[in-house]
């Protein structure tokens, strides 16, 4: 399937979506390791919740560090893409990678 196919509204619906996702797993994370440290309990019912988070925010991760490589080729600013890349996921990456590289014009 190619990505540009599809409309601009689901692309940005995914990213809004991606982001509040990514922004409620590290939330839960916190929320967990206070509750943890707090009570010294864990959260037994949490734990499937959890460990999806846990999963997709390595694969976030995995993204990031591609599109920090890949910024970096193009000489753009790394650290910006790859925490795009973090929050918004392969829809950030795919949109990286399809643009043009920003180098100087030799004149």
């Amino acid at each position: 399937m190619n990505w540009k196919s599809l409309p601009p509204q689901l692309l940005s619906a995914i990213e809004i979506v991606s982001t509040i996702l990514m922004a409620g797993a590290i939330a839960l994370e916190l929320g967990n390791f206070y509750y943890q440290s707090t009570f010294d309990q864990r959260l037994d019912s949490l734990y499937p919740i959890l460990a999806i988070a846990r999963f997709a925010m390595a694969c976030h991760l995995v993204e990031a560090v591609i599109s920090t490589f890949y910024a970096s080729k193009r000489h753009q600013t790394p650290i910006k893409y790859a925490i795009y890349t973090f929050f918004v996921g392969t829809v950030g990456l795919l949109k990286i990678s399809d643009r043009q590289p920003n180098l100087p014009e030799n004149n």
